[in-house]
């Protein structure tokens, strides 16, 4: 019955399980009446006195759960690929799953290119030990908060990006879903802002005549160094 391709895995599975005295757990391909079936055995053995190996255990059909799941999986993907965020699914950092606009702010092309790559590969490495940890409290159940970290394109470019991060279940299995956005317009804008606040400041500091800076009511806030002295006030 066994799947020609599966049975060598099968052997070897119930070896170790009869060397190590533990559980014997075991998925694959079964041929039944011209069908091929996704089973799923689980066995526990028990040495006899006169030597023989007794095992009991029981075997599942999975193929229905297994089309409920990619069915689920088609689902979300539809869903996620409207969406205008980044979202990608990676189980121990290897990249399962990436939407189009993953694609796009990473700057590769869609395709099956990405998938199995290492989500460490598109982050700069000054944030691959936050990444990491962020990955162990997330597979342990515990949040974490949003993230701002710097992602690196498949041209090279970088990238300041926002990052959330949740459990999730994909193909079956419990991996972690990443949901990201391009910030880095809004960073570069905020740093222009904060050149130019600085650059105002000693100007306004520096520049030989008085100056005073008044509120919307006519209120005096703040006045410079030249105030003090061309007004013959002393600076406290």
């Amino acid at each position: 019955l066994i799947h020609s391709d599966d049975l060598s895995k099968l052997h070897e599975t119930a070896l170790q399980s009869q060397w190590n005295a533990a559980e014997c757990y075991w998925q694959g391909r079964a041929v039944i009446r011209g069908l091929v079936k996704r089973l799923e055995i689980r066995s526990a053995h028990e040495l006899l006195p006169d030597g023989t190996v007794l095992l009991r255990g029981l075997i599942q059909d999975m193929s229905d759960k297994k089309d409920a799941a990619r069915a689920n999986d088609l689902r979300y993907q539809l869903l996620v690929e409207r969406l205008p965020v980044g979202i990608i699914v990676h189980k121990d950092g290897k990249l399962l799953f990436a939407n189009s606009h993953a694609h796009t702010i990473l700057g590769a092309k869609p395709s099956r290119e990405l998938m199995g790559k290492d989500i460490l590969k598109f982050v700069h490495p000054d944030y691959h030990q936050l990444i990491i940890t962020r990955m162990q409290k997330v597979m342990s159940g515990e949040r974490v908060p949003m993230s701002e970290e710097k992602f690196i394109r498949a041209d090279g470019k970088m990238l300041d990006v926002e990052v959330f991060a949740f459990p999730f279940t994909y193909a079956g299995t419990p991996a972690i879903q990443v949901i990201f956005r391009d910030i880095t317009e809004r960073k570069q804008a905020e740093a222009t802002i904060h050149k130019n606040e600085m650059l105002f400041t000693k100007l306004f500091h520096n520049v030989p005549m008085a100056v005073v800076l008044l509120d919307d009511h006519g209120k005096v806030q703040e006045v410079n160094y030249g105030f003090y002295e061309n007004g013959g006030y002393r600076d406290i």
